[in-house]
């Protein structure tokens, strides 16, 4: 639709130059700036039809470099990553294990790949940041129609790397609580009450508390502090210890590490 040309025709026209475009990509992979000029033409076609972009609008796809899969398939290659300084000026050879690259362009069949979960059009509450539209240089309405690859879906974090941007954007979700205390840390701390073999670890923790969390330093409690049994036996040389806020009960508030033989 986007070349006005019926597919029939079209995969016609491909297979008559299959081998010609094949082989002149294989002989340009010796110079970096025409390897890199022709793919980064293919890149720029299918970024606008995929951001939906005016025909006067540019999408600048120069700050990508290419690499050819080495697969031991000709016609195949692959966006390495964004081009810096220190990128050596050669068409670096990538495989398919590789984590680095997320775009592929198949020449034999015409085919772009797409790495990732899925594409789809960024969403809205990355699209209407201003960090967003300032950084791309794009009003909000232009920024909702970019399509992006769905890299990373997590609790905390999502992450998205744009088509026709050399970008990744990430946020962040809102912290919304605390997490409970494991029932592995069952035991209160209290210097009076540690055996001989936890000696250490008053020694090296009970500055520390005394310095940051003691009423009125801290507010007006003393925070309270837990550990496990583990920290009891006499080859331990590690030993973790829970904080909890005198407003938020039975949650993890500050996660302690003690290192004896390091003494902190």
């Amino acid at each position: 639709d986007y070349l006005e040309l019926p597919e029939p025709e079209l995969f016609e026209l491909l297979h008559l130059h299959r081998r010609k475009i094949v082989q002149w990509f294989e002989t340009a992979q010796g110079s970096y700036a025409d390897f890199n000029a022709a793919l980064r033409a293919v890149h720029r076609q299918f970024a606008m039809m995929e951001t939906k972009l005016e025909e006067d609008v540019e999408v600048d796809v120069n700050g990508f470099y290419w690499g050819v899969l080495g697969d031991g398939v000709a016609g195949r290659y692959a966006l390495v990553g964004t081009e810096t300084k220190k990128t050596p000026r050669r068409v670096p050879i990538v495989s398919r294990e590789d984590a680095e690259y997320w775009v592929e362009v198949d020449v034999q069949l015409l085919q772009v790949i797409i790495r990732g979960q899925h594409v789809q059009p960024l969403e809205a509450h990355m699209s209407e940041d201003r960090d967003v539209s300032t950084l791309l240089h794009v009003d909000p309405a232009k920024a909702a129609t970019m399509q992006s690859a769905v890299i990373l879906n997590l609790e905390a974090v999502q992450l998205r790397e744009l088509v026709s941007r050399p970008f990744r954007l990430q946020r962040w979700m809102e912290f919304t609580g605390l997490p409970v205390i494991p029932d592995l840390y069952d035991r209160y701390y209290d210097l009076e009450d540690l055996e001989d073999e936890e000696e250490w670890v008053g020694a090296l923790f009970e500055p520390v508390r005394r310095a940051f969390f003691v009423a009125p330093t801290c507010g007006d409690k003393d925070y309270a502090f837990y550990m496990s049994a583990e920290a009891a036996q006499a080859e331990a040389t590690v030993a973790m210890l829970i904080g909890v806020h005198p407003k938020a009960p039975g949650q993890v508030y500050k996660e302690v590490v003690l290192f004896k033989h390091h003494r902190c």
